[in-house]
């Protein structure tokens, strides 16, 4: 009883994930909440994440998890891997704040959002701000906005299916070429 009226405020719907939690205790198999109803189960290589009745080993959770860029960027530290400093914000005041104390410029995006729908880079001042935040919360399903330290360098998309790296993608950044007579947001909107 303990620990299920400790772990039921932080249920999503769903009856089956306190069944599997109850039967982790019983067996002494640790656990912690990861954040959005996802649990996991043992540590290192034996370790087990869980959403309800979908496990690691379904593909559902990882398109689950990686709607969820701050707990996706929490595993990612807890794995050893980099991930960029941010803040999770609600509010314009708050944003403002996570930028100053972050560093100038910053990346502002849907903290619930995939494919870069959203995303404002190199935001430098305060009115970039404002226009990135009001872009990225009507955009956002729970109106949670991500304010994060930009992070020079080439971004890269990996593709992977079944543990094998199907393909990569090299994105770099919109570029025209001048044609001696378009101005540039003609070349811009022709691109």
């Amino acid at each position: 009883q303990r620990v299920t009226s400790r772990l039921g405020p932080l249920l999503m719907q769903g009856k089956s994930t306190l069944p599997v939690l109850r039967a982790a205790h019983r067996k002494s198999i640790p656990f912690t909440h990861l954040g959005g109803g996802v649990f996991q189960l043992g540590w290192g290589s034996k370790a087990q994440r869980i959403d309800r009745s979908v496990t690691g080993r379904d593909s559902a959770i990882g398109a689950r998890l990686c709607t969820d860029k701050a707990l996706t960027a929490m595993l990612l530290r807890k794995a050893g891997l980099p991930a960029p400093v941010h803040r999770v914000v609600r509010s314009l005041s708050q944003a403002v704040k996570a930028a100053q104390e972050i560093g100038w410029p910053v990346v502002v995006k849907p903290a619930d959002r995939e494919r870069g729908e959203g995303v404002a880079v190199d935001v430098g001042s305060d009115e970039q701000l404002q226009a990135a935040f009001e872009s990225a919360r009507g955009l956002s399903r729970t109106k949670a906005v991500i304010v994060e330290r930009q992070v020079d360098g080439v971004c890269h998309r990996l593709f992977m299916a079944h543990g094998r790296l199907l393909y990569a993608v090299k994105r770099l950044p919109m570029s025209v070429e001048g044609d001696g007579v378009t101005d540039i947001a003609g070349l811009v909107g022709a691109e």
